[in-house]
């Protein structure tokens, strides 16, 4: 039996599993604990600064890619800052609010 690495109908896959794999790593590596023992408490806060990134190759991020929708950052909930609409300026949000 030999392990194959690719699906058979989608090869390319591979080199974006890998680039995966490395961001993964090089951020466990600066965040995990000496003695690797809180390394699963660190995956939810790099997944969610990974999915709410706006990444290059697509100029989105990978939630509104997903999910047609941005996600709510904890910054967002304890903010409580309205969620940026499309032609949204500083203008129309300071009519909508009343403040001058």
């Amino acid at each position: 039996m030999t392990k194959i690495k690719t699906t058979p109908l989608h090869p390319q896959s591979d080199g974006i599993v890998k680039r995966f794999n490395r961001t993964i790593e090089n951020f466990l590596r600066t965040a995990v604990n000496e003695k690797q023992t809180n390394w699963d408490t660190c995956i939810p806060p790099f997944l969610l600064a990974y999915r709410s990134a706006v990444h290059e190759s697509t100029g989105k991020t990978p939630a509104s890619v997903v999910f047609d929708a941005e996600l709510r950052l904890p910054i967002d909930l304890i903010s409580d800052r309205p969620k940026k609409e499309e032609g949204m300026t500083t203008t129309s949000v300071t009519s909508k609010t009343g403040s001058k």
